[in-house]
């Protein structure tokens, strides 16, 4: 399952940086599905000091997939505390595999209306449950929830095909917002 990302007790805990996307349990588990590591020693350091250690000794791809994590939990810890939504994952909890020969594409969007931008997760696991393909991707001036689930789902075509897979299945846990229509 994963992790949802729920508020602190913790008034300090709650403005710092470092808790919020490094120390914090559920972010830890974040950090260790998307495969991004650091030395011990950078989990003592302040936010800055370990932004620049993960940029500087991280490629370009990883670069944008960090980004777009920190993007993902920022935006998930502010829909709790402004909207209080708790983003639960269904997708990994009610997960099933695809038949022999058949990939699974599971996406998802993020999308922040005021600065008309989406961050996309996509995952393919084959029918073994093995991940065979995990892709984020920042998309700007999208217009809506909706457009962002839509781009998010024709990224899982693309990445179907980047990979080469001729049998594969889509599938996205989206519901719309009350009042947005498609």
């Amino acid at each position: 399952m994963e992790p949802t990302l729920q508020q602190s007790t913790s008034k300090q805990e709650d403005e710092s940086l470092e808790h919020a996307f490094r120390d914090c349990q559920a972010v830890k588990e974040i950090w260790s599905m998307l495969d991004i590591s650091w030395p011990t020693e950078m989990s003592c350091a302040s936010y800055k000091q370990w932004m620049d250690w993960l940029f500087m000794n991280s490629s370009s791809d990883l670069c944008r997939t960090i980004i777009c994590a920190i993007w993902v939990i920022w935006s998930d810890k502010n829909k709790q505390v402004h909207e209080r939504k708790i983003r639960q994952n269904i997708d990994t909890t009610r997960w099933r595999p695809p038949e022999r020969s058949f990939v699974k594409i599971n996406f998802d969007a993020t999308f922040q209306g005021h600065l008309l931008k989406s961050c996309l997760r996509l995952e393919g696991r084959d029918s073994e449950g093995q991940i065979v393909g995990m892709r984020m991707i920042l998309n700007d001036h999208v217009p809506s929830s909706f457009a962002g689930e839509v781009i998010a789902c024709l990224q899982g075509v693309q990445m179907g095909l980047d990979l080469g897979f001729q049998r594969v299945i889509l599938e996205g846990d989206s519901l719309l917002p009350d009042g947005e229509n498609p």
